[in-house]
């Protein structure tokens, strides 16, 4: 029982996170949120097929539990706020 308790605390959606490894040549990686809880994912996972993964990235997911493993679904890059102009007085 307490470990259905702390997968859904784990999972559903707009979960953030960085990229703490992706591989290019097996194209899966895991995902570390906030938390430093670690979400496995793979390239079939991504928004976007042409969406390039790369190591230290900000991305946005949505959190699920499979046969006991934490895994990332909808994976997407996080949109980056564009920065503040300085205003000249």
């Amino acid at each position: 029982m307490a470990k259905d308790k702390f997968f859904k605390a784990l999972i559903g959606d707009n979960k953030s996170g960085k990229v703490l490894w992706y591989s290019d040549r097996d194209k899966n990686g895991i995902i570390v949120d906030k938390d430093n809880n670690e979400y496995y994912f793979d390239k079939s996972v991504l928004k976007s097929p042409e969406l390039e993964i790369r190591k230290g990235q900000e991305v946005v997911f949505e959190g699920h539990e499979l046969s006991g493993v934490l895994c990332a679904r909808n994976v997407s890059v996080a949109k980056k706020k564009a920065p503040k102009k300085k205003r000249w007085i």
